[in-house]
């Protein structure tokens, strides 16, 4: 994200002083971008574009600053695409085109959730002790395929958002599952896979093994899942996080979380699913997941600037993780969008727009990712008066071209107490004006975005 050069202008007793310039220094958290689906929607002809041209999935995120693409493996799907063929094909693409891989081994033939996780037909009949070994064998099987076809990942999940366990029943855990025996089945099973997975490599060569689960905003179910999962020896590095606010709770609810577990294990974080809504309406047949103004939060409306804002903002917050633990910030799925022969229940939530055209919000980590080129707004000048304020203020801002402005105000605990303006604004000279009469009296915040580039500032009102 390009820097505002914001400038310093005096009027009489009226002042604005520029205090502080929001700039992100050295990168500290990646970003990247599960594209699972997009093998199967660039064969059906999905088409991509970031203000021109068409262009590959791969180029367009790799343009934008992203680091990581991360894969889901099913075992053997009815349909090719999650199968391991389609995976390792757009693997060996991902990778030569620079970034690093996640691989999110499901251990099923279709989706491993919270609410599924159901074994593959090929092990439904299969005695524990063997189930264990097929893990070690597949895992170790799956990890090799890829280091021979030169697409080695850098992350390996041993399943997907395994709260409530994996291989059910022998490896489900919770609720009337909550027992030692079953935990021991569980941990027997997970450390299979880790060890799968690192014996097929020199250690020098070995991935970071990522546990998943889909608490984000949960630190009771977070504690006891992670104290449960170390209690029966399983190692690994990385505790991974599923983040969707109208399923996991408050951006506060979530800071809490990785604060605790920075404090509480001694492992890395990362938000491996994430993503907020551009809008509420629909394109396409297929219900939508999100579609209702409550499973929104209240501050991020549904909107290309509501969703930039969203993302920014969780980026921040995953930055602040004390001892810089959280590693990672992953958007599920952002170019599913829907097309002919398949339908998007996501399509309100990708990254790019009902035809294809990439969001304000695709770009959300530019700022932290030292391989990005800046573009867009190059220079914005600012005036605020008077500063301090009475209660009210007059921001001038001068745009070289068309750009989307949003201007909101933030107490000083970062919570956002006034959106002012959210609209397109063409280029040139403008106004906004602030009436902060319902405001108590202190020192807020304003950030003022256009386009690609944002300026953080302080505002006193004084009354």
């Amino acid at each position: 994200m390009c820097s505002y050069r914001c400038a310093t202008w005096t009027a009489g007793l009226a002042f604005f002083s520029l205090l502080t310039v929001f700039q992100r220094g050295e990168a500290q958290v990646s970003i990247g971008a599960d594209l699972s689906f997009v093998p199967r929607l660039e064969f059906l002809g999905a088409e991509y574009r970031d203000g021109g041209t068409p262009q590959s999935a791969l180029q367009i995120f790799s343009a934008n600053g992203y680091q990581i693409v991360r894969l889901r493996l099913w075992h053997t799907p009815e349909e090719p695409w999650q199968g391991l063929d389609s995976t390792l094909a757009f693997a060996q693409r991902a990778a030569n085109a620079g970034f690093d891989l996640l691989l999110d081994l499901h251990y099923s033939d279709t989706w491993a959730d919270p609410a599924h996780q159901l074994k593959p037909a090929a092990w439904q009949s299969l005695t524990f002790s063997t189930l264990v070994d097929s893990v070690y064998h597949y895992s170790n099987a799956v990890i090799r395929r890829f280091r021979d076809a030169g697409a080695l990942p850098r992350y390996v999940q041993i399943g997907n958002e395994i709260t409530g366990g994996m291989l059910w029943d022998e490896g489900r855990v919770g609720g009337e599952f909550d027992t030692p025996q079953q935990w021991g089945q569980f941990g027997a099973l997970l450390s299979a896979g880790v060890a799968g997975i690192r014996d097929s490599l020199p250690a020098e060569m070995r991935p970071q093994i990522i546990l998943h689960i889909d608490r984000g905003g949960d630190n009771a179910a977070c504690q006891w899942f992670f104290d449960h999962v170390l209690a029966e020896g399983v190692e690994f590095n990385v505790i991974g996080l599923s983040y969707y606010p109208w399923w996991q709770g408050t951006l506060a609810q979530l800071q809490n979380n990785l604060n605790d577990l920075a404090a509480r294990y001694d492992k890395d974080l990362q938000i491996v699913e994430t993503a907020y809504p551009w809008t509420l309406e629909w394109n396409d047949d297929t219900g939508n997941i999100v579609g209702e103004e409550s499973q929104l939060l209240p501050q991020y409306p549904a909107t290309p600037a509501g969703q930039r804002s969203f993302l920014q903002d969780l980026l921040s917050l995953a930055e602040a993780t004390p001892n810089q633990r959280c590693k990672s910030v992953i958007y599920w799925e952002p170019a599913w969008i829907s097309v002919a022969g398949f339908g998007s229940a996501w399509e309100n939530l990708a990254l790019f727009d009902f035809n294809g055209n990439g969001l304000p919000a695709l770009d959300f980590g530019m700022a932290v990712n030292p391989r990005r080129s800046s573009y867009a707004v190059s220079e914005l000048q600012i005036q605020a008066w008077p500063n301090p304020s009475n209660a009210t203020a007059i921001f001038s801002l001068s745009l070289p071209h068309d750009a989307l402005v949003s201007l909101t105000i933030y107490d000083l605990n970062g919570r956002q107490v006034r959106d002012v303006v959210q609209e397109s604004f063409t280029a040139g000279l403008h106004t906004i004006p602030f009436d902060g009469h319902e405001l108590p009296s202190g020192l807020y915040f304003f950030r003022l975005m256009a386009g690609t580039n944002e300026c953080t500032e302080k505002l006193v009102l004084l009354k």
